[in-house]
């Protein structure tokens, strides 16, 4: 599979996407796995570290928002379906409004409440 995304950088851990379809976190000073979270295979979008979130665009064409505050133990706060195609470009995040591109030639804004 492979990784194809660029990785991003938050609080000592390392996250990355692979082309198979899985969120990897990685120890910045180990490289140890410290957890993953399965996606859809063929994501290719680099994951968004704003704070203490981690913003994530799959190929299902879902926007998955991460709790990271505690890194090594992430908790979901949202999931929201971006129109109707798959997301292959990474998330833009200004101000906290998340600016996504879809398959279906359609930028998105979604806002993101206390972001």
């Amino acid at each position: 599979g492979g990784f194809w995304a660029s990785p991003a950088l938050g609080d000592g851990v390392i996250y990355c996407v692979s082309n198979k379809g899985y969120l990897v976190a990685l120890d910045q000073e180990t490289g140890e796995e410290v957890w993953v979270w399965q996606l859809a295979a063929g994501t290719w979008a680099s994951p968004a570290v704003v704070g203490t979130h981690l913003v994530v665009a799959s190929n299902d064409g879902f926007l998955r928002d991460f709790d990271i505050s505690a890194p090594r133990n992430p908790k979901i706060n949202w999931t929201f379906q971006v129109g109707e195609g798959s997301l292959e470009a990474t998330p833009a995040i200004w101000r906290g409004t998340i600016y996504q591109i879809s398959r279906d030639g359609y930028l998105y804004a979604i806002g993101q409440k206390n972001a």
